[in-house]
């Protein structure tokens, strides 16, 4: 009679690969650690790790025959993710390319500046649409698309799902799931605040990667929005690179923030702001979103450029993986 520790963790072995879909990354090794015979088991059936990296939202790489394991181990350091910090990110995330992968595991130098691709650029998440149980704790409901803050008496335990546009986006971030130690994540003026409310709601129509910088260019500084896109575009020629969006900037921001307390939009050693292509009418002008200043305590500020401080505004190089 085969012994219970050299079988398959659900017995059989079709359903065992069936039930891993069920299981994240930290699943799998924590089940690797129940026996030996799991163990062998996991290390042979890759499509386990390649339904955890599914589950986990972490990108595959494109392509047959890859060892998803391996790609795993790289890519999960890499990613950039709000996915488990304000709700679970919904839909299948695209597999990254097999040359944005080779980016990342080469010695490939970064076209915006020092070092190597692998040590400034991140993978970024973009999520469209959030699952969320909101309740007591998370006193949140919708109001056709836009989340809104309700009062305790008015608070329905329910999951929701939420559309990743900024204002849902800068209102989730007041409730976390992970790293309420570290809140506040942002401030911003109510005036932005009803300005994007009222003339900037989009957001994906489906999740999807980004390979973003992790550093503004130092050398946008000064610049206007135009001139700092046309940088970008030359630094890096026919390479897909644009200025990211104010928006992505702030999921990046968030995640830093939740985990770790810091982001690299800050006040030290310089302040820096990341501007990004998105515009509001706010204050009588037409002015471009941006995110930065971050301090501790304060988070970061979500506003817009009405007053260009010139040497504080950057950009970031982006671009789809």
């Amino acid at each position: 009679m085969i012994g219970f520790h050299n079988t398959p963790p659900f017995g059989f072995r079709d359903l065992s690969i069936q039930g891993s879909q069920y299981l994240g990354v930290q699943d799998i090794g924590r089940m690797m650690r129940v026996c030996k015979g799991w163990r062998d088991w996991a290390s042979k059936e890759l499509v386990v790790w390649k339904n955890a990296s599914q589950h986990d939202k972490i990108p595959l790489v494109d392509g047959k025959g890859r060892n998803y394991r391996e790609d795993l181990k790289q890519i999960r350091p890499l990613v950039s993710s709000i996915h488990g910090l304000m709700g679970r990110v919904l839909g299948p995330v695209p597999p990254i390319s097999q040359e944005t992968f080779r980016k990342f595991t080469s010695n490939d130098l970064d076209r915006f500046g020092g070092g190597n691709f692998r040590e400034n650029f991140v993978l970024l998440i973009d999520p469209s649409s959030i699952e969320r149980r909101v309740g007591n704790d998370t006193p949140l409901a919708l109001r056709g698309n836009r989340l809104v803050k309700v009062p305790a008496g008015e608070v329905v335990e329910q999951t929701l799902v939420i559309e990743a546009t900024f204002p849902n986006l800068l209102l989730l971030a007041n409730f976390p799931q992970k790293g309420k130690w570290h809140l506040p994540v942002y401030r911003i003026d109510k005036d932005v605040l009803d300005a994007m409310i009222e003339q900037s709601i989009d957001c994906p129509e489906k999740v999807g990667v980004r390979v973003m910088r992790q550093s503004i260019l130092e050398e946008s500084r000064h610049g206007t929005f135009a001139e700092q896109q046309a940088l970008v575009e030359q630094m890096a020629p026919g390479e897909g690179y644009g200025v990211e969006s104010a928006r992505r900037r702030f999921l990046f921001d968030a995640e830093r923030i939740l985990t770790t307390g810091n982001c690299p939009d800050g006040q030290v050693p310089q302040w820096t702001y990341v501007r990004g292509p998105e515009t509001v009418d706010v204050y009588g002008g037409n002015c471009h979103l941006v995110v930065g200043s971050f301090a501790p305590g304060r988070g970061v500020d979500v506003g817009s450029d009405i007053f260009d401080i010139g040497a504080f505004i950057a950009v970031v190089a982006g671009g789809p993986a």
